[in-house]
């Protein structure tokens, strides 16, 4: 339980960081994440919606790192890592705005997490 404590204040972390990246460089997001998407559309919204999500998302990730026994909690974490899971295979199946190489990175970490706190939150 402690490595996943550890493990989620890193992604959080991580999370945090990025979604300043977001807002003080707007374009990053489409020179790494979608890439087929031309950047003059909506790019200061899309920018600062992103700087939310990340934001709020890596907020909640450091919280339940810090209270790993609060259930609420550990529910709304898992559920922001299988909605952004979801949000990336939908991009990347139906809408086609992204490729499987930038979002590496989605996968690789929120697979295993998606899995394990399931697991956690089966036994409980």
């Amino acid at each position: 339980m402690q490595l996943l404590q550890y493990f989620l204040f890193f992604i959080g972390c991580f999370r945090l960081f990025c979604s300043f990246k977001f807002l003080i460089n707007p374009v990053s997001i489409f020179s790494y994440a979608y890439p087929n998407v031309k950047k003059e559309v909506f790019l200061g919204l899309f920018s600062r919606i992103a700087f939310l999500w990340f934001f709020t998302t890596g907020s909640m990730a450091i919280a339940c790192s810090q209270d790993i026994e609060n259930k609420t909690l550990f529910f709304f974490t898992w559920m922001t890592f299988v909605y952004g899971l979801g949000h990336h295979v939908v991009e990347y199946l139906y809408f086609r705005t992204t490729e499987i190489k930038n979002n590496l990175v989605q996968f690789s970490l929120a697979f295993p997490l998606i899995i394990i706190m399931g697991s956690i939150m089966i036994s409980w």
